[in-house]
């Protein structure tokens, strides 16, 4: 159930860095899937796991994968494999809109041409 203890931590840290509530749904519905198959209690799983740890956003997406990609190797498991993909993907679409810049920032000082020099 290595998974399913993967997909607490990673649960935890989209719930208190990456508030998405459709991804955190996702890993829930994924998460019961497996406690379930598994007859393993969700009390059980978490016994060990720090659910107040959290991850930067490049360190969760690959956990995710790992997750999604043991889920379908190891488990035989596509429905789950597919619920952490959907998540994957948000998360991904998200960091983008993250990076790219504001409309209203305003850059100081206008950027130098770029000049090439001959000899």
């Amino acid at each position: 159930m290595g998974v399913a203890n993967l997909l607490l931590l990673a649960r935890s840290s989209v719930k208190s860095r990456y508030p998405d509530q459709v991804c955190i749904d996702l890993l829930d519905q994924c998460i019961i899937h497996l406690t379930t198959r598994y007859g393993v209690s969700r009390a059980k799983l978490s016994g060990g796991v720090n659910r107040q740890a959290s991850a930067e956003l490049p360190a969760l997406l690959r956990v995710l994968r790992y997750a999604q990609m043991d889920a379908i190797e190891s488990l035989n498991d596509s429905g789950c494999a597919d619920l952490l993909s959907q998540c994957i993907e948000r998360l991904a679409d998200n960091q983008l809109v993250d990076e790219e810049p504001a409309d209203d920032e305003v850059l100081d000082e206008p950027a130098a041409p770029l000049r090439l020099l001959v000899h």
